[in-house]
């Protein structure tokens, strides 16, 4: 029992972060008109309802065991709802990939926007390959933040300045339009 304890812990946990990088994602996807990052918000929600089915399992086989499986409900009602969100980010990056036009009200905000959302490559021959953020300085270098990486599979949102930046990484960046280039030289 304390196994699947811990393991619905670690999902739970998982599961936020990518309901909540879902959003991030399709909210810079319209903000910056980009259907390359729209594209990953649908890769992210199969990651979450993958997630999802997995704690649903697992809070069933933890119900077996316990004398009031009643308490789980609001763990049940936790996990929907954040399938829910990740579900949401779908529809809001479907906007851009349909090329809708966004209202001139958005759009006259959007524009006046001095900030970028960029996703880049990490090359073998870059100088952010294997080194970590707090080593790279990327923000006090380029004014950009990694917002998250994905290396492979995995995603890592919110990376710390500890995170390690490997060869092959896609790293996801918001920051002034002039870091922009001076992110990529870095890559």
């Amino acid at each position: 029992m304390e196994e699947i304890i811990k393991e619905i812990k670690e999902e739970f946990v998982e599961l936020i972060e990518k309901a909540e990088l879902s959003i991030d994602l399709a909210y810079s996807a319209i903000i910056f008109n980009n259907a390359e990052i729209a594209e990953d918000v649908l890769e992210v929600f199969e990651s979450v309802n993958e997630l999802y089915w997995k704690l649903q399992k697992n809070i069933l086989l933890l119900a077996k065991n316990l004398v009031k499986p009643e308490k789980l409900a609001p763990m049940l009602v936790a996990i929907h709802n954040l399938r829910e969100i990740s579900k949401s980010s779908l529809l809001l990056s479907d906007l851009v990939l349909r090329g809708l036009p966004t209202h001139e009200v958005l759009s006259s905000i959007f524009t006046s926007s001095d900030e970028t959302f960029i996703k880049i490559q990490v090359t073998p021959a870059g100088k952010l390959a294997g080194k970590t953020i707090k080593e790279c300085r990327i923000q006090d270098n380029t004014g950009m933040r990694i917002i998250c990486i994905k290396r492979g599979q995995a995603w890592i949102h919110g990376p710390t300045g500890d995170a390690k930046i490997e060869a092959g990484d896609i790293l996801f960046a918001k920051g002034p339009i002039e870091g922009e280039e001076a992110l990529k030289q870095l890559a």
